[in-house]
């Protein structure tokens, strides 16, 4: 046993040289410590990650908004830490092997979670990681080549050019940023104003695409050239093979869509299935020529392998016959309304210039037929859509809503209008159905000649898989919005204009919800401005009979900007622009007073709603009866003077919403 112990001895010694020279050897004495602290830092950052993936309602999310950002934070530190260990690790190996370790644990983390709505955002959590890691990834190496090749000197002046063009252009912005139309400000020197805070929208120091550039072009993708056209209701192919076409025989979207789904939200349901099923169940008929179609609003022309998307809007003398009869004045207003879904006043202004400059062009003042009011002080009354939805559409609050059910529809907007001879129409390019989501009332669309919605659940663009994805050009996605190769919203407007053209000698009420600006890059907004400048000027010089509304929810409430001081602001402050036919204000001066008074007046969609809902009887601009709701007497008519003294609890805001008067910001 000596002996046999002394062999084991002698052997251990033998080894220690050929140890110490060893791979393991080596590793130890100058990377252990790099590959645990990296390691580590790796393993704490997907903690903190998954930390911040905590989801819930709304007012959840932005009572802990602080949390999760201070989570997502560390994590970003901590994986940025984590690699650059690894950069200064030696040797190749080490560091090809840890990496891979790390970024498998990073792909994993950041897929754990990749839902886009409050209770699972992790979507939107990848693309702040993707952005921020790469930029201070770039930081940093641009610090490591000024440390590596001593260019102190040369970095030192271009940061104090960097520094001075930051400064002369925050200057710049801070003070374009208060400025509206014309060249008009937010006037906060106003005796007893509510005062609009100041903040500088860092938003606008960045590239307009700085969010989503890596998305590709914005432009639609034409993989074909269309080969069929469907104009004054004919519908012509020209194909070289067999050709169908498929109508879908539904006058008005929504009812016959539900039919086909037994859970509420339309977007819960599988679309492409849907879709399908639905194609099937109408007739696919064989093209022998030019077709009239008057039995459907929506067609599928195929021609082999490919298909055009055609949405038309149909005259029905039925409608029109009707509302003539119901007819109250001789002289009706047309009364549209353009909801642009999370767009703040400045937002507007952002990325719709060529609109706003069109806008600019109807006024008096500038040789147009219109009088242009902007209101600088129209206050949300909540942080998302439904919130702001109910006052403004019905004149409701949500608790008002709950207590009050059958009453939902009392005030919708378009039963006034319909009672006294108006042709209704509502057109939302979502596929959802925010009546059944927002009002729980499924029968509301009585009131609607036309509700159009089941258009937009294509499957190209309503994919349930990917409906609240910000990839996969969704409703929700920070890429284009296409359907065969065209703009969503070139949809919305060709319908709406052809509608305001069938029922030339009738009043119309028209609503339009457009969702484009719902999205966390904010910069979508933009593939809107050529067109919708078109829009208006078009529409307006064809119908000049027509009182425009162009409006919004609320601001942006998902991306980046949103979390920051200046994007809770913006939240709060959505647009609203009002274009009156002069004929209009110059009959009635005390009204055209109180308009350009009520711009820098606190107003809110209550406000708004018993505004539209008086102008039903034009000439008699008669206040709706409130009788019975608890907030009657928050809502005042923007066709008479508000104090600028007003409060936000006088204007109807809950004590536990954000205040911009008084700088409560949530």
């Amino acid at each position: 046993m000596k002996k046999r112990n002394q062999n084991v001895d002698t052997n251990s010694e033998d080894l220690k040289p050929f140890l110490r020279n060893s791979p393991v050897s080596r590793l130890s004495d100058s990377n252990m410590h790099k590959i645990a602290i990296s390691l580590a830092c790796a393993s704490v950052g997907s903690v903190f990650y998954f930390w911040s993936l905590i989801g819930g309602t709304d007012s959840f999310l932005m009572a802990h908004v602080k949390e999760i950002i201070a989570y997502f934070i560390l994590s970003l530190i901590c994986y940025e830490i984590s690699f650059i260990f690894i950069f200064k690790m030696e040797g190749w190996k080490p560091k090809v092997a840890v990496s891979a370790i790390v970024v498998t644990l990073l792909y994993y983390t950041l897929s754990y979670d990749q839902g886009a709505s409050f209770d699972h955002h992790g979507e939107y959590n990848i693309v702040a990681f993707a952005c921020l890691f790469s930029l201070i990834s770039i930081i940093v190496t641009i610090v490591y080549i000024i440390r590596r090749y001593h260019k102190l000197k040369e970095f030192i002046g271009l940061l104090i050019v960097f520094i001075l063009y930051l400064s002369f252009t925050s200057i710049s912005v801070k003070h374009n940023y208060p400025v509206g139309l014309f060249g008009e400000r937010v006037n906060n020197d106003i005796e007893g104003v509510c005062q609009m805070p100041e903040i500088t929208p860092w938003v606008d120091f960045l590239p307009r695409r700085f969010f989503n550039f890596f998305t590709g072009s914005e432009k639609c993708d034409w993989t074909h050239y269309p080969f069929s056209t469907l104009k004054d209701n004919v519908l012509t192919i020209e194909c070289d093979e067999d050709a169908f076409y498929t109508i879908n025989a539904n006058f008005t979207a929504r009812d016959k869509f539900i039919e086909y789904h037994e859970s509420e939200p339309v977007e819960t349901s599988d679309t492409s299935r849907v879709w399908n099923s639905i194609k099937h169940q109408n007739i696919r008929r064989k093209y022998d020529g030019p077709v009239k179609i008057t039995e459907g609003e929506y067609i599928l022309a195929e021609c082999g392998s490919l298909t055009d998307y055609h949405l038309q809007n149909v005259y029905d003398k039925q409608v029109d016959e009707k509302a003539k009869e119901t007819r109250i004045n001789k002289k009706q207003y047309n009364v549209m309304i353009v909801l642009f879904d999370s767009t703040s006043r400045a937002h507007f202004r952002r990325r719709l210039p060529k609109s706003a400059k069109a806008i600019e062009a109807l006024d008096v003042n500038n040789g147009g037929n219109f009088d242009v009011y902007q209101f600088h002080r129209y206050h949300a009354l909540s942080f998302a859509t439904p919130g702001n939805l109910r006052p403004l559409i019905a004149g409701i609050k949500s608790t008002e809503l709950r207590s009050k059910r059958p009453l939902a529809s009392d005030f919708f907007m378009w039963k006034p209008y319909k009672e006294n001879g108006y042709v209704n129409m509502y057109i939302h390019d979502l596929c959802q159905d925010n009546f059944k989501n927002y009002f729980y009332d499924n029968t509301t669309n009585i009131y609607m000649d036309y509700d159009v919605m089941m258009p937009f659940c294509h499957y190209e663009y309503a994919d349930s898989k990917g409906m609240y994805s910000n990839f996969r050009g969704g409703p929700y996605s920070i890429e284009r919005r296409c359907i065969n190769e065209r703009y969503v919203h070139s949809y919305t407007f060709d319908y709406m204009s052809q509608f305001m053209d069938n029922y030339k000698d009738s009043p119309k009420f028209v609503f339009s919800h457009m969702i484009e600006a719902h999205e966390s890059s904010g910069s979508v907004l933009s593939t809107v401005d050529d067109d919708f400048a078109s829009f208006v000027s078009d529409t307006l010089e064809k119908h000049p009979d027509t009182l425009l509304v162009i409006t919004s929810d609320h601001g942006l409430k998902v991306g980046p900007y949103s979390l920051s001081p200046a994007g809770k602001v913006e939240n709060q402050n959505p647009v609203l622009y009002t274009i009156f036919p002069k004929s209009f204000t110059h009959e009635n001066p005390e009204v055209r007073a109180a308009l350009e008074h009520n711009e820098q007046s606190l107003t809110t969609h209550f406000d708004l709603h018993k505004t539209i809902l008086q102008f039903r009887d034009y000439p008699n601009l008669v206040e709706p009866d409130y009788t019975g709701y608890d907030y009657k007497n928050s809502s005042l008519s923007m066709f008479q003077k508000i104090s600028y003294e007003r409060t936000c609890e006088s204007a109807g805001m809950s004590k536990d919403k954000p205040c911009l008067c008084t700088g409560r910001i949530l």
